[in-house]
């Protein structure tokens, strides 16, 4: 959301100026509700404004149902090794795999044991209970997800495509303008980490201020993909772009 300032007044000392919001929706605009993924390779800085692509396919996702460990025991998944120094209880155990990135090394479950191995092709969900949900980073079935280890292996339930199936969104690039499907809609900046999750709204219909697009690097409207240009694309889409709004101007005050 962006600020627009107009100077009505000023003198030597003193400026007067009316401030109002501006929105990058304007009319008659429609949105869907969906998973965002970051997909990048790095943190990005989600806000609105952002083009948003279809994901290509569904992300499985397997939740498990974790059951306690005694000292010494092991729970191994998805490459990443927890050894329990103690008595780890079945919540501290789903604590000790949950929030983590794909590639994790370590988590929250230092207190009760410790790591070894490398998280790989899963990220995890927040704790609940004892329960955690491990969703693949490719798409496609994957229930060979398993636990191996000393301790009990826990209780799994695979649920094929709900991470992604018809409402998930991954970040646009260069590389894949041609699969823009709309605009994200999200109020304020949210630091996203690469391979993290984020349930938003996308726009797909409907007026839109496009001098309030935030467009990948090296990107316009007039840019050309396939034998469209991007704005052509987002007109296709049903979102009518705007770029009238004079660029404002910047008053010094004295």
């Amino acid at each position: 959301m962006g600020v627009q300032v107009t100077q009505v007044d000023a003198t030597r000392n003193q400026s007067t100026a009316l401030f109002s919001l501006k929105r990058i929706f304007i009319f008659d605009n429609r949105f869907v509700p969906g998973i965002y993924k970051n997909t990048s390779g790095a943190t990005i800085n989600l806000q609105g404004g952002m083009l948003a692509a279809r994901a290509a396919g569904t992300y499985e996702q397997a939740t498990a149902t974790f059951v306690a460990l005694t000292a010494g025991q092991t729970m191994i998944i998805a490459g990443l090794t927890y050894t329990s120094t103690g008595a780890t209880t079945a919540a501290q155990l789903a604590t000790a795999f949950a929030s983590l990135d794909n590639g994790a090394t370590t988590g929250a479950g230092t207190a009760t044991g410790t790591y070894s191995g490398t998280l790989t092709n899963y990220s995890t969900g927040a704790a609940n209970g004892a329960v955690v949900t491990f969703t693949a980073e490719t798409t496609g079935a994957k229930t060979d997800l398993v636990a191996t280890g000393t301790g009990t292996t826990p209780t799994w339930t695979y649920v094929q495509g709900t991470a992604t199936s018809g409402t998930g969104f991954i970040p646009v690039t260069s590389a894949n303008l041609a699969d823009t499907i709309g605009i994200t809609a999200l109020d304020g900046v949210v630091a996203l980490p690469d391979s993290e999750s984020l349930a938003i709204n996308i726009g797909t219909k409907g007026t839109i201020d496009g001098t309030q697009l935030t467009l990948p690097a090296g990107v316009t409207l007039d840019t050309v993909v396939g034998n469209k240009v991007l704005r052509d694309i987002l007109e296709s889409l049903g979102l009518h772009i705007d770029t009238s709004t004079v660029e404002n101007t910047k008053y010094d005050n004295y």
